[in-house]
């Protein structure tokens, strides 16, 4: 502390001293949070430290607060500190977990984990971030989950669940233009979430490298001109959830890939996805 601001402080002056970084735990911004405790007054930091000034940032954001915002905010709830000696014009605030809700994170993640035998979990977020009592169990709502406690509270959950699958690398360095052959390429086990999609090795092998793929690089779609899985005029089946029967491919199309078809009998046509050089699911009605 600074001798002129200790001086001001014994004398019973109002000041207001901002720290250069503050570490938040929850989702709004109090200003006893930006605060330097030990070179603010007393008094004033009586009267404004249990305001809120905001919302916090994101996990691995930073929102920075100056003080002229700290100052305006204090104008609208009536508080009046034209007097005080401010020391500090900004702060800037990161978002941090509190020890309640890494121990919520971690009782949901344990939960999910036992329940969808994935090989990790991670928990996005939590709503709200922390809870009293135990997880009872983990339901699906929709693309996320919710938590049951064992008070009956519910807590909204988004979490990424990773499982391990063969991905496949490049063996060496390869050229734009290659068809890719078996000794191009190799697998590690890596971690994917749930709906990621990974390349299967035989989709790959007999597909055209599309730009150069560095040794050791994932293989991506982007990478490749990919192989078709069906090719133009050839009969497949179309299967909806509502019938399945014989149709021609229209143009070529690779695993994954959507494409054009019509029925063989009546030549309506339509548009699927190819699940394999048999199968295409229906992605429109015929018309």
């Amino acid at each position: 502390m600074s001798p002129a601001l200790s001086l001001l402080i014994l004398l019973g002056a109002e000041a207001v001293a901002l720290k250069e970084k503050a570490v938040v735990s929850g989702r709004w911004v109090r200003i006893a949070d930006l605060l330097d405790l030990d070179r603010t007054d007393p008094a004033t930091r009586g009267r404004i430290a249990d305001l809120y000034i905001g919302r916090s940032p994101e996990e691995g954001q930073t929102r920075t607060i100056t003080a002229d915002e700290i100052r305006r905010e204090l104008d609208i709830k009536g508080i009046a500190l034209d007097a005080a000696v401010w020391s500090g014009e900004s702060v800037e605030v990161s978002r941090g977990i509190s020890t309640d809700t890494e121990s919520l994170r971690k009782s949901v993640a344990k939960a999910l984990l036992r329940q969808s035998g994935a090989a990790l979990v991670r928990i996005v977020r939590l709503e709200p971030e922390t809870c009293a009592g135990d997880v009872v169990e983990v339901k699906p709502n929709g693309s996320a989950y919710i938590a049951v406690m064992s008070g009956g509270e519910k807590i909204d959950v988004v979490a990424r669940i990773l499982r391990l699958r063969d991905g496949v690398f490049a063996a060496r360095d390869i050229a734009p233009g290659r068809r890719l052959e078996r000794s191009d390429l190799e697998t590690h086990r890596i971690e994917v979430a749930d709906g990621d999609p990974v390349l299967e090795m035989d989709l790959v092998v007999g597909s055209v490298a599309a730009q150069r793929i560095r040794l050791a690089s994932p293989i991506t779609v982007a990478d490749l001109r990919l192989k078709p899985a069906v090719r133009k005029g050839d009969l497949v089946r179309a299967v909806s959830s509502g019938y399945e029967v014989d149709a021609r491919a229209l143009e070529d199309g690779a695993a994954g890939q959507e494409i054009a078809l019509e029925f063989a009998s009546s030549k309506n046509r339509l548009r699927g996805r190819v699940v394999d050089a048999s199968r295409v699911d229906v992605l429109e009605s015929a018309r």
